[in-house]
């Protein structure tokens, strides 16, 4: 290892538990908390934080990878809430075509989820 420059100069991370980690760019941090993520609280994260850390990366994605990423985790993964908050934070940062309305298309799929995404939005 003393001649591997790749490595030598790379900063150091760290998880909750001050074990080393790998750092996540901004897309695989988004899916990692997405396919990890009931937003109840876990040892590692309360909820209220996974939720802003949820926004923020949704705000830092690429509209259409977040729109295809909701639509796995509803279709494939069958998660309910996440998907509803992805799609309404998505709306917060992206206008101009009608990549959401497709989006809320394929996620809503029960009558009873309509309401929840609803009161998502005005919370």
């Amino acid at each position: 290892m003393r001649f591997n420059e790749t490595t030598r100069h790379q900063t150091k991370v760290l998880n909750h538990e001050r074990a080393a980690a790998t750092q996540l760019n901004p897309k695989m941090e988004l899916y990692a908390v997405v396919v990890t993520s009931l937003l109840n609280d876990s040892f590692y994260e309360k909820a209220t934080t996974r939720l802003e850390r949820l926004k923020e990366l949704v705000a830092l994605n690429d509209p259409v990878f977040v729109a295809q990423l909701a639509v796995y985790a509803r279709e494939k993964m069958y998660l309910r809430t996440i998907p509803l908050v992805m799609s309404v934070e998505l709306t917060k940062t992206h206008n101009g075509n009608d990549l959401v309305r497709k989006l809320v298309s394929r996620v809503v799929q029960r009558a009873d989820e309509i309401t929840e995404l609803l009161a998502y939005y005005s919370y």
